[in-house]
Formats: C-alpha cells, sequence, structure tokens
C-alpha cells in the first residue's frame, strides 16, 4: 500500500521470483496499491494474486519494463489504473480474473492532466491475456490505444449481457476502445468464443499500418427478445435494433477504418458474424487481407475505399464485399467470394443507387450476383 503520490519505481530483483497475495473480502484496491505512478521494472518476477479486487491498482499512471509480471488471480481486474498504461518491454500474463485484463481510465475531468488521456500503449514485450467473466475485455482503453510492436496473444471466452440501464445489450472483446485505435506493427493473437464477442471493438477510427493480426470469433449471436436472453439466436432480425442484438465480429470499428499495410487474417462463425466492419467509411491502400466469415467478410456504412493491397474474402452466408455508399476500386488486387442470390461477391447500396465506382486493379468477384459497375 504505497501512499506516496509521485513516481514510484518497484523493482523486480534479477533472478528472484516473488509472490504478493492479499486476504478476502478486504476494503482495499488491490493486492498491489499505489496512490503515485507505477514504473515495474526489474528483471525478475513477481506473482500477483488478488482476492479481495484488482491485482494491481495505480490511481495515477503504470509503465512496465524488463519485469515479469504474473497475475493469476484477480476477483475485478488485473490491472486497473488511471491516466494510462504503457508497456515497453518485458512479460505480461493475466489469467483467473473476474473482469478485464488491463483496464485504463480516466481522472475526473476536473483535475485532468496532459497526460491524462485514459490511453493503452503496447511498445514492445509480451502480453498474454485470458478474460472468461460476461462482458469483460482483455485490454481496454478509455482513451486510445497504440500498438507498435510487441506479442498480443488475447483470449476471451466471456458472453453478452442485457444493460437494463442503457437499454443496449454488451459483449466482450479482446482488445477495445473508446477513442482511436493505432497499429503500427507487432503480432497480435485474439481469440474470442463468447455470444456476440470480437476480437477488436473501437468507438473511435482504426488505422492499421503494419503488424501480423489474427483474429477468430465462434460465438453465436447474443440477442435480447421481449424480455428473454438469447445467447445463440438464429432467428430473424429485421425488427431487431443495433441495441437488442450484440453480432461476433472480427473487427468492429464505429468510426473509419484505414488499412495501409501489415497482414490481416479474420475467421468468423455464428450468425450475423462479420470480418471487418465499420460503421462508417472503409478504406484499404495496402496490406494483405483474408477473412473467412459467415456474414459479410468487409462491411462499410458509408462508402468503401479499395485503392491497393492483397484482398482474400470468403462468405458462408452473405457478401464478400458489402458497401451501404459507393465503392470505389481503383488498385490492388481483389478476389471476394459471396453466397447465392441475393447475395454478392461485391454488394454496393443499389438501392440508395449507389453503385461501383471500377478505375484499376484486379478483380474477381463471385456470388449470387455482382453490384453493377
Amino acid at each position: 500500500n504505497i501512499q506516496d503520490g509521485k513516481r514510484i519505481s518497484l523493482s523486480v530483483k534479477k533472478s528472484t521470483e516473488n509472490t504478493l497475495t492479499d486476504a478476502a473480502d478486504g476494503d482495499w484496491k488491490g493486492t498491489i496499491v499505489c496512490k503515485g505512478h507505477l514504473e515495474l521494472k526489474g528483471k525478475g518476477t513477481l506473482n500477483v494474486y488478488g482476492y479481495t479486487a484488482h491485482g494491481i491498482y495505480a490511481k495515477e499512471y503504470v509503465e512496465m519494463k524488463n519485469c515479469t509480471v504474473n497475475v493469476l488471480a484477480a476477483v475485478k481486474d488485473g490491472i486497473n489504473c488511471n491516466q494510462y498504461f504503457l508497456m515497453e518491454s518485458g512479460e505480461l500474463n493475466i489469467s483467473g480474473v473476474a473482469d478485464d485484463g488491463v483496464q485504463v481510465s480516466y481522472k475526473d475531468d476536473t483535475e485532468r492532466d496532459e497526460e491524462d488521456t485514459g490511453s493503452l500503449t503496447v511498445k514492445g514485450g509480451t502480453i498474454t491475456a485470458t478474460v472468461t467473466g460476461t462482458c469483460t475485455k482483455g485490454l481496454k482503453a478509455e482513451g486510445d490505444l497504440t500498438i507498435s510492436d510487441g506479442t498480443i496473444t488475447v483470449t476471451s471466452t466471456g458472453g453478452g449481457a442485457w444493460d437494463s440501464d442503457d437499454a443496449k445489450t454488451k459483449a466482450s472483446s479482446c482488445i477495445a476502445a473508446d477513442g482511436n485505435i493505432l497499429i503500427e506493427g507487432g503480432t497480435l493473437s485474439l481469440t474470442s468464443s463468447g455470444s456476440g464477442g470480437k476480437g477488436i471493438n473501437g468507438d473511435g477510427t482504426l488505422t492499421i499500418n503494419g503488424g501480423n493480426i489474427t483474429v477468430k470469433t465462434t460465438g453465436g449471436m447474443y440477442a435480447y427478445v421481449n424480455g428473454t436472453e438469447y445467447t445463440n439466436y438464429t432467428g430473424n432480425t429485421d425488427n431487431l435494433t443495433s441495441d437488442q442484438k450484440s453480432s461476433p465480429k472480427g473487427i468492429k470499428i464505429d468510426g473509419d477504418v484505414e488499412i495501409n499495410g501489415g497482414t490481416i487474417h479474420v475467421t468468423t462463425t455464428g450468425n450475423g458474424a462479420e470480418g471487418i466492419e465499420s460503421k462508417s467509411v472503409l478504406t484499404v491502400n495496402d496490406g494483405t487481407i483474408v477473412v473467412y466469415a459467415y456474414d459479410d467478410c468487409l462491411n462499410s456504412s458509408s462508402h468503401m475505399y479499395l485503392k491497393g493491397g492483397d484482398i482474400t474474402v470468403v462468405s458462408s452466408g452473405n457478401d464478400g464485399l458489402d458497401s451501404n455508399g459507393n465503392m470505389y476500386i481503383s488498385g490492388g488486387t481483389i478476389k471476394a467470394f459471396g453466397t447465392v442470390a441475393p447475395e454478392c461477391g461485391i454488394d454496393a447500396n443499389e438501392e440508395e443507387n449507389y453503385s461501383v465506382i471500377f478505375t484499376g486493379g484486379t478483380l474477381l468477384a463471385v456470388g449470387g450476383g455482382n453490384s453493377v459497375p
């Protein structure tokens, strides 16, 4: 219990293994509690068991470098902090937690400092997190989330739930951010098996400039219909609002999605399971994208721009490429496979007078139909 509000260095001595465990039913916030800025360092191993609340809690930021930290049990989050979380190097393993793996929050607006952004940044090292609770997240930032290097493996098995206060369904995610997500590099392996679960879920924008990203979801659709919860809903969804259901998706972003490089492999199953979805504009400038999805493989609520890269998409129940605005294809190599009519290999929203504008690249589109260029 470190009550100093300044910068605190907690060094794990080289070649040692250390274990900290608290008791159950206490009134403290974690096994390790720091009122100030907590910097985890050293080249040893620290094991943490949290039987009252979080494994590690800091009122300010948490930085990690070189050491190995194993959070092996927590009633709440594995690591919970304000301001920001920064992983520079080392190894972080989280399991046996009832809530999120790493949760980064804002402090109160009235005491916000410049660095107090609720961000989560990974510059290197290894993170392995397993979360099992309902609607839990492996890595969760209330601000922006940035990954420039490192190896991140997240497994999420928690299902969805109905939030009666907000009157909407919620679900688990391997990685989630209320702000923008930027992936510059690194290796990400994200697996979600819970009802309505997602690999990457963001309220802002998503920009991918590099890295190797593998996402797999196997859960069904979570739905709340006439007061009844369904964990694998397969009925008609035409009369359900977006708040009444949570579909499993590989990558779901409320803002724009821009892919400029990297290798992305997404596999989804289950009713409504899309591969990569933008609720705004989706742009691919470069990179290698392979998607096998039950529903649409690439979906945009607005226009879709395909300017380069190598794109292979195969849907087992819907469209290969689905744009609810115009679809602009000007470069790259695209192989898009949809299913039987009325589903398409490439589908622009012709009902709203949108179409496919093809000015370059190599395109193979197979389905029950294709939107007219």
